[in-house]
């Protein structure tokens, strides 16, 4: 029930304003000769298709403890030679 309160409120709303987004490549389309595959991601604005319906958080107990303990500190033995500044 809350998710679909969400959709509702959120979703709607921001697929319903989606003419003033500025930043999308529909106005001015490169020459052709310039086109690449890449310029795909992010041309078209958020479509109700496009948008992801389910957030799935990331759990960040990695890097909380590695916040905790401090990063890997490498000690070890240099054998590598000394080079000559001559």
């Amino acid at each position: 029930m809350l998710y679909f309160l969400y959709y509702l409120l959120i979703i709607n709303n921001f697929l319903c304003f989606s003419e003033i987004f500025k930043g999308y490549g529909q106005d001015n389309p490169p020459h052709p000769c310039y086109w690449r595959t890449s310029m795909n991601y992010g041309w078209y604005a958020p479509t109700i298709h496009t948008v992801p319906t389910f957030y799935y958080p990331q759990n960040h107990s990695f890097s909380a403890e590695l916040g905790r303990a401090g990063m890997y500190r490498n000690c070890s033995l240099n054998t590598e030679l000394d080079k000559s500044l001559l």
